[in-house]
C-alpha cells in the first residue's frame, strides 16, 4: 500500500495530457495586454509546466515552448528530506511584445513530490508563532528561489517574468510573485499558480496583486489549508473551479475539524488531545503529530523518528470520546486505512482533476 500511495503521488504530478505541446517560441501577444489581464492560453501553457515532478520533464516542456533552461536545483531531494525547499527550474528566451524585443524568463516549481514534502507542507510555521505573516514553509522556500531568480533578472535588461507551480510549487510561487511585486515593475510579472495553498495573513495579504492568478479547487483540501480560520489568505486572483457541491462540503468538514481542534497556530502545534477522552492530556498527540505520523505513514522505516508512529494503531487508540475521533472519522473514511484515507483526500488535488474542471469553467466571468 505504501508503495502505491508514493506511486500516486508522483503520477499526481505526471502532465495530465501527455502529447500537449506548445508552438516554438511564445506568442508575445499573450503578454501584450499586461500582467493583470487572464490569458486561458498563458494558463494552458504555464500548466503544462507546472505539472512537471522530473527535472528532465520541466525541462522539456519548457523547451517545447521556446526556452532555454538556464538553471535547475533541488530535484534529487530524498523521499524523507522534509526540509521547506521546493525543486525548481529557471527558463529564458527571447520575444517580441508589442514591437519591441524582450527577455522572457519562466520559473518552473515543482510541486509535492514526496512523503518528505507533504510533511513540510504540514509545517506551516515552524516558529509556532501566532504573530508569523505568512505560510513560513513555502515562504523560506520561495526566498531561496527569489535569490537565484534574482540573479538572473538583474543580468537581464528589464525582462519580463512568468512564475507557475502545482500545489507545494504553487504556493511557492504565489509567495514568489508577492516578493517579485515588491522588488521589480508589477506590470512585467506574470504568475499563474494551481492547486494553491493559502499563503499570507495580515495586511500585505489583503493587497491587491493583480498579476496573480490562483487556480483553485474548492474541494481540494490543500487549498484551504493553512486554515483561513487562522487568517491565512492567497494573495491575488482565485479563479474558483466548479467542483461538485457534495465534495466541497467534505472538505469544509474536514477543515472546520481542523479549525475546531486548533482554533490557532500554537495550538496546532502544542495542544496534546486525549485519545481516550474528551481535552487534553499529557499523554495525548497534537494535531500537527496526526498529520506529520500520517505523511510518514506512506513511507519506509527512513522516516524521521518523531513521525514514526503506526496510524492505523494510533486510529484505535483513538475512543468515541476523545475530540480527536471526528478527525479520524473523516480522514478514515468509514474505517479505511491512513494509506488509503490519504489517497481519497488526495483524489481531488489531481492535475486530470484540474483539467476537467478547467474545461467546466465558464471563463467569462473572470475575462
Amino acid at each position: 500500500m505504501r508503495k502505491l500511495l508514493c506511486l500516486l503521488l508522483a503520477l499526481a504530478l505526471t502532465p495530465a495530457f501527455a502529447g500537449a505541446s506548445t508552438q516554438e517560441g511564445l506568442d508575445g501577444l499573450l503578454f501584450a495586454a499586461g500582467s493583470d489581464v487572464l490569458q486561458p492560453a498563458l494558463l494552458q501553457t504555464t500548466l503544462s509546466f507546472a505539472q512537471t515532478s522530473s527535472a528532465e520533464a520541466a525541462a522539456e516542456a519548457l523547451e517545447a515552448a521556446g526556452f532555454t533552461v538556464v538553471r535547475q536545483s533541488g530535484y534529487d531531494k530524498a523521499v524523507d528530506d522534509d526540509s521547506h525547499t521546493c525543486a525548481y527550474t529557471i527558463a529564458r528566451q527571447e520575444l517580441s511584445v508589442n514591437g519591441e524585443r524582450r527577455v522572457l524568463l519562466a520559473v518552473t516549481v515543482r510541486g509535492t513530490s514526496t512523503p518528505g514534502e507533504w510533511m513540510s507542507n504540514f509545517d506551516f510555521a515552524p516558529s509556532h508563532s501566532d504573530d508569523t505573516a505568512v505560510a513560513e514553509n513555502f515562504f523560506f522556500a520561495a526566498e531561496a528561489i527569489y535569490a537565484d531568480l534574482k540573479a538572473e533578472i538583474d543580468a537581464a535588461e528589464n525582462p519580463l517574468v512568468l512564475v507557475t507551480g502545482y500545489s507545494r510549487g504553487a504556493a511557492c510561487a504565489n509567495l514568489l510573485g508577492v516578493l517579485l511585486n515588491t522588488a521589480y515593475d508589477a506590470s512585467n510579472v506574470y504568475v499563474y499558480t494551481f492547486a494553491t495553498p493559502t499563503t499570507m495573513r495580515g495586511a500585505r495579504a489583503e493587497q491587491e496583486y493583480p498579476n496573480i492568478f490562483n487556480i483553485v479547487n474548492p474541494a481540494d483540501l490543500a487549498t484551504r489549508l493553512p486554515l483561513e480560520a487562522w487568517g491565512y489568505r492567497r494573495p491575488g486572483t482565485d479563479i474558483v473551479l466548479p467542483a461538485k457541491s457534495e465534495d466541497i462540503q467534505s472538505t469544509q468538514a474536514l477543515t472546520a475539524t481542523l479549525a475546531e481542534l486548533s482554533p490557532s497556530i500554537s495550538s496546532y502545534y502544542e495542544d496534546l488531545h486525549s485519545l481516550t477522552s474528551p481535552g487534553t492530556s499529557e499523554q495525548g498527540v497534537t494535531v500537527f503529530a496526526c498529520l506529520q505520523g500520517l505523511c510518514a505513514s506512506m513511507m519506509d522505516e527512513t522516516a524521521p523518528q518523531e513521525a514514526q508512529a503506526d496510524m492505523n494503531q494510533l486510529a484505535a487508540m483513538v475512543q468515541e470520546d476523545s475530540d480527536l475521533a471526528p478527525l479520524f472519522r473523516l480522514i478514515l473514511h468509514d474505517g479505511e486505512s491512513w494509506q488509503a484515507g490519504m489517497s481519497s483526500l488526495l483524489a481531488q488535488h489531481m492535475p486530470a482533476v484540474y483539467l476537467a474542471l478547467l474545461e467546466q469553467t465558464d471563463w467569462d466571468s473572470y475575462l
